[in-house]
């Protein structure tokens, strides 16, 4: 376990004491802890994003337009992308300006 593992182990420690941990406890525990910080972490990550897409007028920030050949005569079709696309192109748009 590195350092700031331990300090967040830390710092979770004084806002939720537990009487009964000792250090063995803690040694097997702390992963499984650290992995459901993380869990969390990603799903407010996925939250926010779902968030912003869906209360904020921001749908025309993240659409892509696909240009059509130049033998096709249909005007170009916008679509959203999808995955990891739309999670960058998210994040991308929720960004402050500037930054």
């Amino acid at each position: 376990m590195n350092q700031q593992d331990k300090d967040r182990l830390r710092k979770l420690a004084e806002v939720m004491p537990c009487e009964h941990m000792d250090d063995w406890d803690a040694q097997f525990a702390g992963p499984a802890i650290l992995s459901l910080l993380a869990e969390n972490e990603e799903l407010a990550r996925k939250a926010a994003r779902y968030d912003w897409l869906r209360y904020g007028d921001n749908d025309a920030k993240v659409l892509k337009r696909y240009i059509s050949e130049p033998d096709e005569t249909d005007d170009p079709t916008m679509y959203l992308p999808r995955e990891t696309h739309l999670d960058d192109a998210i994040d991308a748009a929720m960004q402050p300006k500037g930054e």
